[in-house]
């Protein structure tokens, strides 16, 4: 179950800094050059997490939403 709770929390963290960085309003928090990188990363971050991901412990999980929620707000605290 904590597993499952986990792996939600990174995929839902994946769509919704997707979300953030696509919305009109935002490019200004974000240079045009790292938002193609961050768009790359979240695509390969989903790829994970449907292959090798998908069989995951809790703590790879909470590692990789710890990683990615700090680049993620590192763009709403500027904001």
């Amino acid at each position: 179950m904590k597993n499952d709770e986990a792996k939600n929390s990174y995929e839902s963290l994946i769509y919704e800094f997707r979300g953030w960085l696509n919305e009109d309003g935002n490019e200004v928090y974000v240079d045009e050059g790292q938002q193609e990188k961050d768009l790359e990363k979240l695509a390969v971050a989903e790829e994970w997490l449907e292959d090798e991901g998908s069989e995951a412990g809790y703590k790879e999980y909470q590692t990789r939403h710890y990683n990615l929620s700090s680049d993620y707000n590192k763009y709403k605290n500027r904001q």
